[in-house]
């Protein structure tokens, strides 16, 4: 239990010895959950009870609608449950930053040498080269799109052949490693859609959101990543 949880729950036991009640007693509280999944919660929540209670009589646990849970506690398992949520149930962020990034894949030779990519990006790039022995996996270009809703950007190769890759955030959910998103995107060329895509991804993390076949031999790879928040 980190200080900030251990100090909130004795603030609240403070509270409640305060009130003339008894830790000890048993009452029943809906809790609404912003960011954490309900059920990452509900798992919390018997860990907590399982730690004070046991999951006997003396503890219950429903899911509530929308998004919510009820707990039958006691005063000292329900202070628990609410420093525990304010310090995983984050409000939804304001601001999100995501970066795309255009892979190209051609059947001409080795990979050309040229500007260092960044090291989530060799990550990936050495991860689609497995998938694609012989290929030459060249970064095309990258752009940032900072929104917890929808925004885009533009993106261009060296001939200066155009791309917008639009983003929505279709949720935003606190998981067991943290926040978690599901993403719509859909890249344009030439006001053509090219691919179009939905992909789950964790804060921190770069996935392979999808692949476009551009011509002849020549394929798109479509990198995402979710930027970790300071």
């Amino acid at each position: 239990m980190t200080s900030i949880r251990r100090s909130l729950v004795l603030t609240l036991l403070l509270l409640v010895a305060a009130a003339g009640l008894s830790a000890s007693e048993y009452n029943g509280r809906s809790y609404s959950l912003h960011t954490l999944d309900y059920r990452v919660a509900e798992t919390l929540v018997w860990e907590i009870c399982d730690e004070n209670d046991g999951k006997g009589p003396n503890c219950r646990v429903q899911a509530a609608s929308p998004g919510g849970l009820n707990v039958y506690a006691s005063q000292e398992v329900h202070a628990q449950i609410v420093a525990m949520l304010a310090e995983r149930d984050q409000t939804t962020p304001t601001s999100l930053l995501f970066e795309i990034v255009l892979v190209r894949l051609t059947d001409d030779g080795a990979d050309r040498r040229g500007s260092s990519p960044a090291p989530h990006q060799q990550r990936a790039l050495d991860a689609i080269r497995e998938v694609f022995p012989g290929k030459r996996a060249e970064i095309v270009d990258a752009g940032l799109v900072r929104t917890a809703t929808a925004g885009q950007t533009q993106l261009a190769d060296r001939t200066g052949d155009a791309f917008t890759a639009q983003l929505e955030v279709r949720s935003i959910v606190s998981g067991a490693q943290g926040l978690e998103f599901s993403i719509d995107l859909r890249i344009l060329h030439a006001d053509k859609t090219v691919l179009v895509s939905s992909v789950s991804i964790a804060e921190g993390e770069t996935v392979v959101a999808g692949s476009s076949r551009t011509g002849g031999e020549t394929a798109m790879v479509v990198l995402l990543t979710s930027k970790q928040r300071s």
